[in-house]
C-alpha cells in the first residue's frame, strides 16, 4: 500500500531529480501497460508533445506551451485511484472542437469518461456532452484513460494529434494577422 507518508517522500525526491517519465514507467509498471505506456511517451515525444515532471509520478505533455494531458503512474496522489502497474492519460475538459477527430472512436470516448468520486474540493461533479452523448455527475478532469490499449489507445492518440493540431492551427492564424 502507498500511503501519504510514502506520496510527500517521493514528491520531494522527484522534486530534485525531476525523473524522465519513461524512466518511471520502466521502474513501476510491467507487461503490456509498460509497452503502451512508453509506446505512448514515444508518440509524445515524436510528436513534439514532451513530458515534462509535474508532481509525484506525474508528468504533463506540453506542446507550444499548451497542456495536452497529463500521463500519471501509481505513486501520484492517492486521489488518483491508480493502483499497483497502474497509469492514465488525463485529458482534463473535454471540447466539442475535437469531435471531428475522434468521432470514429464514440465508444472508446464514452468509456473514458471520469465520473465524480468527490475525491477533491471541486465535487459535485457537472454535465458533460461528448459526441453527442450527455453524462451527467462528470469529474471536472472529464476524460481519463486508464491503462490504455485497443481503441482506447487509438482515441488517446487521436485526442493528442487534435490537441496539437488545434494549437497549431490557432497559432497559425495568430501570425497571419
Amino acid at each position: 500500500m502507498f500511503g501519504k507518508e510514502d506520496e510527500k517522500s517521493l514528491y520531494g525526491e522527484q522534486k530534485k531529480s525531476r525523473p524522465k517519465l519513461e524512466d518511471a514507467i520502466a521502474e513501476n509498471l510491467r507487461d503490456t501497460e509498460q509497452k503502451n505506456a512508453l509506446d505512448f511517451c514515444e508518440f509524445l515525444r515524436a510528436n513534439s508533445m514532451s513530458p515534462r515532471w509535474t508532481a509525484a509520478n506525474a508528468w504533463r505533455a506540453i506542446y507550444k506551451k499548451e497542456v495536452v494531458c497529463y500521463i500519471r503512474i501509481h505513486g501520484t496522489a492517492r486521489s488518483h485511484n491508480l493502483t499497483d502497474n497502474e497509469w492514465h492519460i488525463d485529458f482534463g475538459k473535454y471540447d466539442r472542437k475535437y469531435d471531428q477527430a475522434v468521432s470514429g472512436l464514440k465508444e472508446a470516448a464514452w468509456a473514458n469518461i471520469k465520473p465524480c468520486t468527490k475525491c477533491g474540493t471541486c465535487a459535485p461533479g457537472g454535465y458533460a456532452l461528448i459526441l453527442g452523448k450527455e453524462f451527467e455527475n462528470v469529474c471536472h478532469s472529464y476524460v481519463v484513460i486508464k491503462n490504455p490499449d485497443g481503441d482506447n489507445m487509438s482515441y488517446a492518440l487521436k485526442l493528442a494529434e487534435a490537441i496539437k493540431d488545434f494549437v497549431q492551427g490557432r497559432e497559425a492564424k495568430m501570425l497571419r494577422r
